[in-house]
């Protein structure tokens, strides 16, 4: 059964995923979390299932199965990051929260949706368009890993290279 992935500690949003929950009742959702953060309300969905304290292999076996990942964060800082990193590198599309540094992996809609924090509605929206429209999904997952080749050891190394190249020439 297709479902959509939430899951991680740092500064997820917990209040927004359950709202998105609650907006999409006919899309199934998986999410692991640490127990502390797993409202009562949570339990009370019937399209989420909820797993928690759970080993990293599980998190990734339950993530690696998803149709979808949903990383709704609550504050600019940098959080949910490898998350959306293992994502991308699986082809799975991301819907998440736009902040500076969700935009450097997702620089464009194109290779996934960022959304304004605290955006259930808006988020929802993009979750319920990418579990519904194949096409869509294989795009934004090939766009998005073409876009993530620039963080490969090989293109980090030539982009130091040149900008040490350039900084070289300009006192020169």
């Amino acid at each position: 059964m297709p479902y959509v992935f939430a899951g991680g500690r740092a500064a997820r949003d917990i209040k927004t995923f359950t709202e998105i929950v609650k907006l999409l009742p006919d899309i199934h959702f998986k999410c692991v979390f640490p127990e502390n953060m797993i409202s009562p309300e949570m339990r009370e969905l019937s399209n989420l299932d909820i797993y928690c304290d759970i080993p990293s292999e599980q998190f990734y076996k339950i993530m690696n199965g998803a149709t979808v990942c949903c990383i709704p964060v609550n504050r600019d800082a940098p959080a949910g990051l490898y998350t959306m990193q293992h994502a991308v590198q699986i082809g799975q599309p991301v819907v998440s929260t736009d902040t500076f540094s969700m935009r450097t992996i997702v620089p464009d809609d194109t290779c996934g949706f960022l959304l304004p924090m605290f955006d259930a509605k808006g988020m929802a929206n993009k979750v319920k368009l990418l579990m519904f429209d194949k096409t869509l999904r294989a795009s934004i997952a090939t766009n998005a890993k073409q876009n993530f080749k620039k963080f490969e050891p090989a293109e980090v190394g030539k982009q130091l290279c040149e900008a040490i190249d350039r900084f070289v020439n300009s006192v020169k």
